[in-house]
């Protein structure tokens, strides 16, 4: 693989790295080649360098980074790794959110029943256009009074 091909993935040189390429000889030969030729691969490989000689200045202990990991990894593996507390959280907000979307929703819907208008009821309007019919006659005969005394005060004798 020369420099003017396709740089090999992240994946291809942690592959190579970890020194996992030994089965695979032309593989490993052609992605050296690239490496040795390349800087930009070649400083992707020496960043590791760089991140274990830091982690070994840290802990210089024998072996402590190698032990830590092995915790690790056997905790993981034994599903004893620590849940986050975050799978609660959101069946929390879920509940909540129901709950107060159903609370809602029933008090509008009783509040909006109290602002509906009564059913029509056909003897509620008979006893309204008679009332207005009554007041309609009575209206007529003041108007009828006040047309006769009217009447009788410019001399017209009935």
């Amino acid at each position: 693989m020369t420099r003017h091909e396709i740089h090999p993935t992240m994946r291809e040189l942690d592959t190579l790295r970890a020194g996992l390429l030994d089965e695979h000889p032309d593989r490993k030969s052609a992605l050296l080649t690239h490496v040795e030729e390349c800087g930009r691969c070649r400083h992707a490989i020496d960043r590791w360098s760089t991140v274990i000689e830091r982690v070994q200045e840290a802990h210089p202990e024998h072996g402590f980074v190698a032990q830590q990991l092995e915790t690790r990894r056997r905790t993981a593996l034994s599903g004893q790794a620590r849940t986050p507390r975050s799978r609660t959280a959101p069946r929390f907000a879920l509940a909540t959110a129901a709950v107060l979307t159903v609370g809602l929703a029933v008090g509008l819907l009783f509040n909006l029943q109290s602002f509906a208008p009564a059913p029509f009821n056909g003897t509620e309007q008979a006893s309204i256009s008679g009332a207005s019919d009554l007041y309609a006659e009575l209206d007529f005969y003041e108007w009828l009074s006040q047309q006769s005394l009217s009447a009788d005060t410019n001399g017209n004798e009935t």
